[in-house]
């Protein structure tokens, strides 16, 4: 086929039917303008789309609109240090001898006119100077490490640290912990650590009310050693005179003397302190005159926006939504090391005709800005070590397919929303600037959420099945009145469980006859869904409850009125009639804690209010009871693909595969291996990847979560997969298959859209298969990935060598792909039938008819450039291109079957990666699309909805006593007995059900096996998993664990505000002494580190607001007591 027509191959529709995947017809129904959320699948499909459309690392979508000018803010009003509409002096660059201009990267210098890129206009250079300007104010932050250690002796560490100190807000900070929390007491504190200024005191007298009347450059040497590109002078009417100035400081060393200034000031200081805990930090320019900083949370793998100014953090509507701004246009996040335009986070509006209008007041168009960060993020990126390049890029891609997504959103979530005006400044100030929150056409966006909040009344984990490990058979129950974080309310084994939402009840449902596996964990937002959730509860089950809600009527009338007033009303006990021991008199207004079973009422069922509840909460410990199950019971490991658990707890030992051989091994190998391990039952399961170690899954690891596209690499086979037992009618009956027995690794559901067209034109309409029968060329290449094209002939020697290896490959790939694999068409060059026939029948695969050669065969050699035989090309099914062409591709056949079965798959692997981006892009938009119907499929094959939850509600009826007592009645006579006795008989024995019905449930299967009840009471957690290491493990081995992790900490004490000492992969060869030995993790946790996952492995890491010193001591005292 000639070039120019596979070139035109462009995504086109296939000839084959139109997929009829519901999530692709939605699709293509939703407007250009529609607001987001979209359905899960969905979502999915586009983010994928999107990374697979980004082509580098930092691009943006294109749409230039017209240039529309905006009136520039007065003076006085500007928050920016180096930002003047109008005054050209503010320029923060420099120049070098030629009068280019320059900005310093480390030792790396740029200049615009060395960017190389063409058609720059002059809006496009003062929009390099101002982002150069702020690169510049962020290097400061890395380079002055006095300054670094002056910043950590202002922090109030101890204040921070402390849950019940001044910058602490329980209410509101009970979702954040580790790096999160501390960054939020950190912006709480700096608020108050700095002074805004509006406009400064007279010098002269101290008179507050002073004129602005002009702008110039710097004059003194303070202010020139302060870095201050402008100065503003006012004017005094008491003193008569221009003498009162406020220069615009950008030395941080200055700032750190002074401590005031508006949002220029406060964004550069604040971002440095964060910077000198060992946060790192990025500055955010926004070009409608503010600034903040944005912080990465290593334990979310993302970064936070976190704004000095206001003391607020992760709250991106602010700015829009909050404040009101009209003016946002670009907003660009500033490293050290990458630059990115972060602006959809904070807009719901990126892609009106409005916005980018805006956008056009600073550059020509989206493709010279995306061009200008492509260059800047070029050269920043030379002055790192390969390993942080790889890094970076992968963490900007990831980053830039969320922002791509969050351009499609045109309104702000209820989730999302930040609900007051902007704090800082004055009235006048804030109203000048439009940021004092009001809005001037009403707020729909609000009404509608407030609409779409009363049909939200269930929130759950994405998977929330879990079997925590049960040591020594015993289960541990726990509910906490007021946890300081949110999943702590309920623990269950040592697994926080409930979802703990403010305002909702949560609800954690464990099995009683696999005892202490978590069901379900659900949060219900009124009584009433949460009843109805009971009531379908299987008889029982264990249940644990805690927290507070109204009922709907008094929800929906609190917002009818528009006050919570109503939430104050008396109103009737929450009647829970299957919770055996339930007391529901208080819990509207008060709360509640409960701890019980469904139909039953046993001897250690709980409930109070939470104003009641012990403070440490309350404890039910119960002995096992495999008894009472005759040993009938079995858990399975259940596949949850593209999922993540919350934490590991360790790696297989090498005792069962060495780690060289975990980072090289199958999916299937490495399930092996875990079910030989002998201590498999002291954890939940594992966690893997390609190239990654098996992580061990301990109580920790809940709740997993499902990893969204954003979250994938390209090659959707490079992504976590957790393995985790659960009761038998919960696990699918393919998992439920042993290892190695034969069951075939899952392959996509959907069919490759074939270029049927193109493969007609190249070979005719019908194959031959090695039967002899004639096939349509779609039902031969149906599903294939790749189609060979084999030149041969039974005359060739070398041909009749080379045959034999090919078809050893193709059997094997025929045997793990036998859909979506690959496909070989024989072009024979024998020179009659019987030839042909004889040579045919030593092949698996299939040919061109004999008679059809003639029409066929010389084009295919002309188009692929055969010149000889034996010759093997290899195409693309979906484009028709070349992927391995004939001059490489029988040596890659040979080496790879020298290498044996793994080398022919790994070939095979290689030559998919080669496929045209427009292929991989499509075929995985496809697997995406079908993926959220196969999980629902998978879903019911487990068959275990019924063992979840009843289908009937299973509420009881009320007892009726006249009925009753007219049911006995009528037995009674019916045998014979005397009518008047009767009725006295049936009148005594309904009394006697009365009572029953009163007193409660029957006591149930469970009733005496608590071996404990009372005060919570946790114990020493870093004692427990001291023993455990110690114990567990011989004494070189915990020895070298615990000074491992003392090398760690310091090298952190040395250069505590350097990130890559505070945080290091489990995976490495360093760490990886303290991952292999049981128990050294929860140590490292006891101790105060944090474990977390990331998309390329998992990590510790020593949070900001650790006492090193401490930690350092505590570490020594441990080694020592080894000896």
């Amino acid at each position: 086929m000639p070039n120019t027509q596979r070139e035109g191959f462009k995504l086109r529709a296939p000839p084959t039917p139109k997929p009829t995947n519901p999530v692709i017809r939605k699709f293509s129904s939703i407007p250009y303008h529609s607001p987001l959320p979209f359905p899960p699948s969905l979502i999915r499909w586009l983010c994928l789309f999107l990374i697979f459309n980004t082509t580098t690392p930092l691009s943006s979508l294109a749409h230039p609109q017209p240039k529309t000018q905006l009136q520039p803010h007065q003076h006085q009003y500007l928050d920016s240090p180096v930002i003047a509409e109008t005054y050209t002096g503010a320029n923060a660059t420099e120049t070098n001898s030629t009068g280019e201009t320059v900005f310093e990267c480390d030792t790396t210098a740029i200049t615009i006119e060395k960017m190389s890129i063409p058609g720059l206009n002059e809006d496009d250079k003062k929009f390099i100077d101002r982002i150069q300007s702020s690169i510049q104010t962020v290097m400061t932050w890395e380079k002055d490490i006095e300054l670094i250690k002056a910043c950590r002796e202002e922090i109030p560490w101890e204040m921070l640290a402390d849950p019940n100190g001044p910058y602490s807000d329980p209410v509101n900070d009970n979702n954040l912990q580790g790096n999160l929390l501390f960054l939020q007491r950190l912006c709480r504190w700096f608020k108050s650590y700095m002074t805004w200024v509006n406009a400064p005191p007279c010098q002269v007298c101290g008179h507050e009310e002073l004129e602005f009347k002009v702008v110039r450059g710097p004059e003194t040497d303070e202010e020139k050693e302060g870095g201050a590109k402008r100065v503003e002078v006012y004017y005094c009417p008491r003193c008569d005179a221009n003498t009162t100035t406020f220069p615009r400081y950008n030395s941080p060393k200055k700032l750190l003397e002074t401590k005031k200034g508006r949002c220029g000031e406060y964004s550069n200081l604040f971002g440095l302190f964060c910077r000198s805990t060992g946060l790192e930090t990025r500055l955010v320019l926004d070009l409608s005159d503010h600034l903040w900083t944005e912080v990465y949370i290593g334990e979310q793998d993302s970064w936070v926006m976190a704004d000095g100014c206001e003391g607020v953090i992760a709250e991106p509507s602010m700015y829009e939504h909050g404040w009101g701004k009209k003016e946002l246009c670009y907003m660009v996040g500033i490293a050290q090391d990458h630059i990115l335009d972060v602006t959809p986070r904070y807009t719901r509006a990126f892609l009106s005709e409005e916005f980018q209008n805006r956008r056009r007041i600073h550059t020509s168009s989206e493709d010279i800005s995306r061009q200008i960060f492509q260059h800047l993020n070029q050269t920043m990126l030379q002055s790192q070590p390969k390993f942080r390049q790889k890094a970076l890029e992968m963490q900007n891609q990831v980053e830039q397919a969320e922002l791509q997504l969050l351009q499609q959103a045109t309104r702000w979530t209820e989730q999302e929303i930040y609900g007051r005006g902007r704090i800082s400044g004055s009235l006048e100030w804030k109203q000048a600037r439009h940021e004092d929150g009001k809005k001037a056409n009403g707020d729909s966006n609000t009404d509608q959420i407030n609409e779409d909040a009363v049909k939200e009344h269930v929130a759950g984990f994405q998977i929330q099945s879990f079997y925590p490990p049960i040591l020594d058979e015993k289960l541990s129950l726990a509910v906490k009145p007021n946890p300081l974080n949110r999943h702590d309310a309920i623990v269950v084994a040592n697994t926080p469980c409930a979802i703990g939402e403010e305002e909702t009840i949560s609800v954690v449902v464990v099995d009683e006859s696999y005892l202490g596996c978590i069901l379900q964990s659900r949060s219900f937002r009124n009584w009433e869904d949460a009843q109805e959730f009971v009531n379908h509860i299987p008889p029982h089950r264990i249940v644990l409850c805690h927290g507070k809600c109204p009922n709907a009527s008094r929800l929906q009338e609190s917002r009818e009125s528009g006050t919570d007033e109503t939430r104050d009303k008396t109103s009737g006990p929450i009647d829970m009639a299957r919770l055996g021991g339930w007391k529901g008199e208080n819990v509207l207004d008060r709360g509640v804690v409960y701890v019980g079973q469904v139909d039953a009422h046993p001897d250690w069922s709980f409930c109070t209010t939470i104003d009641d509840c012990p403070k440490g909460g309350h404890e039910v410990v119960l002995q096992s009871i495999k008894d009472l199950n005759e040993g009938n019971l079995k858990s399975f490991l259940k596949t949850e693909s593209k999922t993540a658990p919350r934490r590991v707890s360790g790696r297989l030992p090498d005792s069962i595969m060495p780690l060289k051989t975990q980072l090289m091994a199958s999916g299937e190998q490495k399930k092996m291996a875990y079910e030989s391990f002998p201590l498999r039952n002291r954890y939940s399961g594992y966690t893997t990847k390609p190239n990654a170690p098996v992580y061990l899954l301990g109580s920790k690891a809940y709740p997993f979560q499902r990893l969204s596209p954003l979250s994938v690499d390209k090659s959707n086979d490079d992504v976590w997969s957790t393995f985790h037992y659960l009761p038998s009618p919960l696990v699918p009956e393919l998992d439920k298959e042993a290892p190695g027995s034969g069951a075939k690794a899952t392959l996509p559901s959907f069919d490759v859209p074939l270029d049927l067209s193109f493969f007609q034109s190249s070979v005719g309409a019908q194959l031959l298969a090695n039967d002899n029968t004639r096939l349509t060329l779609s039902d031969a290449l149906q599903n294939s990935r790749l189609i060979a094209f084999y030149f041969s002939a039974h005359w060739c020697g070398p041909c009749r060598s080379f045959t034999p290896m090919l078809a050893e490959m193709y059997e094997h790939l025929k045997e793990v792909r036998p859909t979506h694999g690959l496909e070989i068409v024989f072009v024979s060059s024998d020179r009659d039938p019987n030839s042909f026939q004889q040579y045919f029948s030593t092949m698996p695969w299939k040919a061109i008819p004999f008679d059809s050669l003639p029409f066929v065969k010389q084009s295919l050699n002309a188009t692929y450039g055969v010149q000889g035989i034996p010759s093997l090309v290899v195409l693309d099914a979906v484009s028709g291109r070349v992927v391995v062409s004939p001059n490489e591709s029988r040596q890659a056949v040979a080496t790879a079957c020298q290498r044996g079965e793994e080398g022919i798959e790994r070939m095979m692997e290689s030559w998919l990666e080669r496929v045209p981006p427009e292929t991989a892009e499509l075929l995985s938009m496809l697997q995406l699309s079908c993926e959220e119907d196969m999980l629902n499929k998978r879903q019911d094959d487990v068959g275990g909805t019924e063992y979840l939850a009843s289908a009937e509600n299973l509420k009881p009826k009320p007892f009726d006593p006249a009925s009753r007592i007219k049911e006995i009645f009528e037995t009674y006579t019916a045998e014979g007995m005397d009518p008047t006795q009767a009725a006295a008989k049936a009148i005594g024995s309904v009394a006697e059900e009365q009572k029953k019905e009163k007193n409660g449930l029957d006591a149930g299967p469970l009733y005496g096996r608590a071996i404990q009840i009372g005060p919570h009471s946790p114990g020493n957690k870093l004692d427990q998993a001291f023993s455990t290491l110690r114990y567990q493990n011989s004494q070189p081995v915990a020895t070298e664990a615990l000074s491992t992790a003392l090398k760690y900490v310091r090298n952190a004490s040395k250069e505590p505000w350097t990130p890559k000492f505070r945080t290091f992969k489990l995976s490495n060869k360093i760490a990886d002494a303290i991952t292999r030995a049981e128990g050294a993790i929860e140590v490292l946790e006891g101790l105060g580190f944090d474990i977390f996952g990331t998309r390329q492995d998992f990590k510790a890491t020593i949070p900001a607001a650790t006492d090193l010193g401490a930690m350092e001591s505590k570490l020594t005292d441990l080694l020592n007591s080894l000896d």
